[in-house]
């Protein structure tokens, strides 16, 4: 697995930031996770949140956007998207 060119961390969410390559040039992605120690007192990951980590997984994202518009070279999406998004229903599971 490649490196992120960008770790973006609140709390125990972190987002990384990866470089893809494609026919249409390159572009970044993002993959957030919350960390935690189990009983085991080992590390682990997920991407399960409760009330706390969810404010700090909102904070992460808005980072992450502006982090990937200012590597892409492009402004912050701050409009609405030109296609609707579609309802709740019509989004498979």
């Amino acid at each position: 697995m490649s490196k992120p060119v960008e770790r973006i961390r609140i709390g125990a969410v972190s987002a990384s930031i990866f470089k893809n390559e494609s026919t249409n040039g390159p572009f970044h992605t993002v993959s957030i996770e919350r960390r935690y120690k189990d009983d085991s007192d080992e590390w682990k990951s997920t991407s399960s949140y409760d009330l706390k980590s969810l404010s700090h997984l909102s904070a992460v994202a808005q980072l992450a956007i502006g982090k990937i518009a200012e590597l892409d070279g492009a402004e912050t999406p701050d409009q609405e998207p030109e296609q609707p998004l579609p309802d709740d229903d019509e989004i498979p599971v």
